[in-house]
């Protein structure tokens, strides 16, 4: 975003709204175009600038003695100063490429807290440059507020265009937790980048909404272990409304790494439909599958199904399978220590 001098020669703004789905547009309203409009968008001042400026500096010099002694204090200031202290941040910083720098950026903007939003907002609404969106999304998500959601949203009308940002906008729609944020999730949980899908995954487990699912029982297939792993880890986050489903899932002729996941996740949730998860369990022990055999003997003991300690006995007895045997011997151990409790 280049430096936009005209922003603060402005006293009011008017803000064209984004194209939203139903949902959305109810959340914005005559609200919203209100505390854009009166927005105080200060008058351009050289000095202040430069006052920012140089605090920033010391926040985040290359050189650790001048952090050291000046780096803390200066952030303090800078964050002292407030909203008005935004603007001339991002026009100077938003965009750079110094590490150190967008994260000092990062921590002073967070640390300003939710007077910095109305001037977030502004930049996402106005920002043409993917880069700039998905630094803008990443830090909406580090001050979650429900209002973010319009400007977040806007920028998934043109998916293909700000598709560098796509995953920052996931994280925020996580952070935010609301749950109209489910359908927009969903979509990109199933996008073509796997670090779009990853981050889709992790925040719709944030969300809580058993809406997403279906989308994140399919995405146990992905090729990735980093979609795999969190989409098991959000189904947990929802909860026993995933057992049924999940139960269902093991009927099918999924593949067997995706169906270790689920049963994975069943021992973890399963506790509160006890009877119904562990029949399916047990009879997944003589699965032909030697992984989903030892998954799921893992996940009995993970329930503490301590009446079937003489079935896993017999079963393993006569398993051949390395890996299937050691988990039934861990099984059958954990089943010990469930009866001494």
């Amino acid at each position: 975003m280049k430096t936009h001098k005209l922003f603060f020669l402005l006293s009011l703004v008017i803000i064209v709204s984004p194209v939203l789905s139903p949902p959305l547009v109810e959340s914005q309203g005559e609200e919203k175009r209100r505390r854009m409009d009166s927005l105080p968008f200060l008058e351009y001042n050289e000095t202040f600038a430069k006052e920012v400026e140089d605090l920033f500096l010391k926040v985040a010099s290359f050189d650790i003695r001048v952090r050291e002694k000046y780096g803390e204090e200066s952030k303090r200031k800078l964050i002292e100063m407030g909203a008005r202290a935004v603007p001339p941040l991002l026009d100077m910083y938003l965009e750079t490429d110094v590490a150190r720098r967008r994260v000092s950026l990062f921590q002073i903007i967070k640390g300003i807290g939710e007077e910095a939003l109305p001037y977030l907002w502004y930049y996402m609404d106005n920002s043409e440059n993917p880069k700039a969106v998905s630094r803008l999304a990443y830090l909406l998500g580090e001050i979650p507020s429900k209002e973010s959601l319009p400007y977040l949203v806007s920028k998934l009308k043109e998916k293909e265009r700000y598709r560098e940002a796509l995953g920052s906008i996931a994280y925020a729609l996580g952070r935010i937790g609301d749950r109209r944020a489910t359908p927009y999730l969903v979509e990109l949980a199933k996008d073509e980048d796997v670090f779009v899908r990853k981050s889709a995954v992790v925040a719709l487990g944030r969300l809580k909404d058993p809406e997403g699912i279906p989308v994140l029982i399919h995405s146990l297939e992905d090729d990735y272990h980093i979609v795999r792993y969190p989409a098991s880890i959000s189904l947990k986050e929802i909860g026993p409304e995933t057992i049924d489903p999940l139960l269902d899932y093991l009927e099918s002729d999924a593949p067997s790494i995706a169906k270790g996941y689920a049963i994975e996740v069943l021992g973890s949730i399963g506790a509160v439909e006890k009877d119904k998860v562990s029949k399916t369990l047990l009879e997944l022990l003589h699965s032909e599958d030697p992984w989903l055999r030892a998954f799921s003997a893992e996940a009995i003991a993970n329930l503490c199904v301590i009446s079937a300690k003489k079935r896993l006995v017999s079963i393993m007895e006569k398993e051949k399978h390395p890996f299937a045997k050691q988990q039934l011997v861990e099984a059958l151990e954990k089943l010990e220590n469930c009866e001494k409790q």
